[in-house]
């Protein structure tokens, strides 16, 4: 098949989404299919970049810069498209890689014209703001107009598939109307030694004189990390043993709260920072345990998450309260403990469960799947 992939950014390193469009696609030409991508708006680059139409076996890449006129932009992508004339346009959707707030007026109009009469696939990576019954009112106004604006791209687009990664997120798409289908998420993290992450996975973690607890991505505003932090010292003493975090990635502003309240609490750590792919998976190799701040309701769609639980991390969610207003959620399918005060124990005393790991072959092989039987 010839499809072309659509998203804000392409910047390697740099983008979640754009991340995800180079992974899949290498994935998908690697199983016999030809393979364009555009970043339309990216903000990493001030002028544009054209990798020209490649052969089957690479990606042909065009990058439109965001200071680009919008006009100038989606004339460019036509003549893109036309070009490389693919079979379907997939449209990887965060409304914020289309406009710093979100707000994507006449983002469907502007699709359509450099589509020319394809067929469309949208994966919602993202939908709006506000969702939680914790949002301000503020939130909440913000995400009715943005839920508009994707109620309205869906009717004027008129996809033959829509995908998302997350039950949240395919619960709310159908609240509006649509009928999404799952694509679960794939680690962004090539696993590097998969006969070791084999061999962890099918044993029984034990515990001994010290223990790893490894954070790695984006940590978010909220979580307990006083109590959690109070809690792990009280832990480490009774059992006679070094409790350290292991912080790695670009993390964020609030790394250095979780810094300070982990060694105010006498307990060590080690601070990575931002790694290669490669030293990224040879380090996750090496832990058993591992910190998320994602809520838990939104865990599917956490590629921090499915990379630690690729390489078999038995994980722990630590988050701020966030609960979807008006949706009843069940437990999430990867069977994760919430961090509650009092429990920190009892997961460690746990054993994973990796019965369901979405890995970006089986994940490559639905996508095409689900556009075959749409066609």
């Amino acid at each position: 098949m010839k499809i072309i992939f659509l998203c804000g950014a392409l910047e390697p390193g740099r983008d979640g989404v754009g991340d995800y469009v180079r992974c899949l696609s290498a994935e998908l030409i690697r199983q016999g299919h030809h393979i364009a991508a555009a970043g339309i708006n990216d903000s990493h680059i001030s002028e544009m970049q054209n990798s020209g139409l490649q052969g089957p076996a690479e990606l042909s890449v065009l990058r439109l810069p965001s200071v680009l006129a919008e006009e100038d932009r989606i004339a460019l992508l036509r003549v893109f498209i036309d070009s490389f004339d693919p079979e379907w346009i997939s449209l990887q959707f965060v409304a914020f890689s289309f406009h710093p707030k979100g707000l994507t007026f006449g983002l469907a109009n502007k699709l359509i014209t450099a589509g020319n009469g394809r067929k469309w696939q949208i994966m919602f990576h993202e939908l709006w703001v506000g969702m939680s019954a914790e949002a301000s009112r503020k939130e909440a106004l913000w995400g009715k107009v943005q839920l508009l604006l994707i109620k309205s791209m869906i009717r004027k687009i008129q996809p033959l598939i829509i995908h998302t990664q997350s039950h949240l997120y395919k619960k709310q798409l159908e609240r509006i109307g649509s009928s999404p289908v799952l694509l679960p998420l794939f680690s962004n993290i090539p696993v590097s030694y998969p006969e070791r992450i084999k061999a962890k996975i099918s044993r029984r973690i034990e515990i001994h004189k010290k223990i790893s607890v490894v954070i790695f991505g984006g940590i978010h505003v909220g979580g307990p990390i006083t109590q959690l932090a109070k809690e792990a010292k009280a832990y480490a003493e009774k059992h006679a043993l070094d409790l350290e975090l292991v912080v790695l990635g670009r993390n964020g502003r609030e790394q250095q709260r979780w810094v300070k309240e982990w060694e105010d609490a006498g307990l060590s750590i080690t601070q990575m920072g931002e790694q290669t792919a490669e030293k990224v998976s040879e380090i996750l190799t090496e832990y058993d345990f591992g910190i998320f701040t994602t809520p838990i309701a939104l865990v599917e769609k956490s590629g921090s998450v499915a990379a630690m639980r690729e390489h078999g991390i038995h994980l722990l969610c630590v988050s701020r309260e966030w609960n979807p207003a008006g949706i009843h959620m069940a437990d999430n399918p990867y069977g994760i403990t919430a961090y509650k005060a009092g429990s920190l124990a009892a997961f460690f005393e746990q054993q994973p469960d990796f019965s369901y790991i979405p890995t970006l072959s089986v994940v490559a092989k639905q996508f095409i799947s689900n556009l075959l039987i749409t066609s």
